[in-house]
């Protein structure tokens, strides 16, 4: 069983309906290696012959940070992108001339660090780090 498979089996699990779309975007999400957004998600359903709306599009992204099955990440330029959880911690590269992302991994003790810090002043809930510049194709 694969990692679509295992989310997908603990959501039946737990009573929900598995729609073809939610099915689709699961398995898109777990295949992709970078953080996907709304519109994209769209256009690989679209491909994959599933008919969806941006609005359920929307609706069922909604569903899957609800159950911790997707994370989102919003992004200086407003665009909110989503990938799965539970994949190793990391961050983001993301060139701001065609906004290409790659994955970054931060020394955890930087981390610990810095949220040692924030948990003396408040309740940290969750935090975002990503990297603003131009990839080597644009530089």
């Amino acid at each position: 069983m694969n990692n679509a498979d295992t989310i997908l089996e603990s959501l039946r699990a737990k009573g929900f309906r598995m729609t073809e779309a939610r099915k689709e975007l699961v398995r898109i999400l777990c295949e992709s290696r970078f953080p996907l957004d709304a519109g994209l998600l769209k256009g690989k359903l679209d491909k994959r012959g599933i008919k969806a709306d941006r609005t359920t599009v929307y609706r069922e992204l909604e569903f899957l940070k609800e159950n911790s099955v997707a994370q989102e990440s919003v992004f200086p330029d407003g665009s909110r992108r989503y990938e799965i959880t539970g994949r190793d911690h990391h961050h983001h590269l993301i060139c701001q001339k065609c906004s290409a992302i790659e994955d970054v991994d931060i020394d955890e003790s930087f981390l610990d660090k810095a949220l040692a810090s924030a948990k003396k002043r408040f309740t940290v809930l969750g935090h975002s780090l990503e990297f603003f510049g131009l990839c080597a194709k644009c530089r």
